[in-house]
């Protein structure tokens, strides 16, 4: 490791903090899941708002994995500068360098995220809700729901990056595949049972299924 410092870098749009928060305000909500944390912006903007929040991150957090091109990089990024950033600051143990004071809280489960929601189960830990934002293809964004249904059916899904074509299909896929209302606030997504009805209060919010 070459620098020993706490180093954030990541992304949360207006959409991600508005669904976030009102997550967190949710009745009855104590624990999340997050599939994908990177460097713990999302993470830390929980447990800054909700420090009794008991906080689960799947992720790799692997370098060379990132490097070698296996995640998705963020097209907004240049992979350069991604490839230099991880090199001054490893993932894993800078997450865990930003996140040190919320680590009563917090369990990190360094590992592929269909494995992350097994292990959770296998635990029996059963998360109120999992926000969905790792690597963002087609096939890895519906397996990470359909395995969170299958494993913990009563959980409220939510997640990032529904302007990525691939989270989108697998998305709107699932949404009717298992009856669930869609609204999309900027690139964040949600799925309901049935919608509030102060909702489209946010005129940013728009129903897509």
């Amino acid at each position: 490791m070459k620098k020993q410092a706490s180093m954030m870098h990541g992304w949360l749009g207006y959409g991600n903090k508005e669904e976030l928060l009102r997550m967190m305000n949710t009745p009855n909500i104590k624990t999340i899941c997050e599939l994908g944390s990177w460097y713990g912006k999302s993470a830390e903007f929980m447990m800054n708002y909700m420090p009794q929040l008991n906080l689960i991150c799947v992720d790799l957090w692997d370098n060379d994995d990132i490097k070698e091109g296996n995640q998705v990089i963020p097209y907004s990024e240049n992979h350069g500068k991604i490839k230099q950033l991880i090199d001054d600051y490893p993932l894993y143990n800078t997450f865990l360098n930003n996140l040190y004071e919320h680590r009563a809280n917090l369990m990190p489960l360094k590992m592929d995220t269909l494995d992350g929601l097994k292990e959770m189960h296998a635990r029996n830990i059963i998360p109120d809700a999992i926000y969905i934002d790792a690597n963002h293809t087609y096939k890895n964004v519906k397996g990470e729901i359909e395995l969170s249904l299958e494993l913990f059916p009563n959980v409220i899904l939510f997640g990032d990056d529904m302007n990525w074509k691939g989270v989108a299909r697998a998305v709107v896929e699932c949404a009717k595949k298992y009856n669930f209302r869609l609204i999309k606030n900027r690139n964040c997504w949600r799925y309901f049972k049935e919608l509030p009805s102060n909702l489209l209060e946010n005129t940013k919010i728009l129903i897509i299924v």
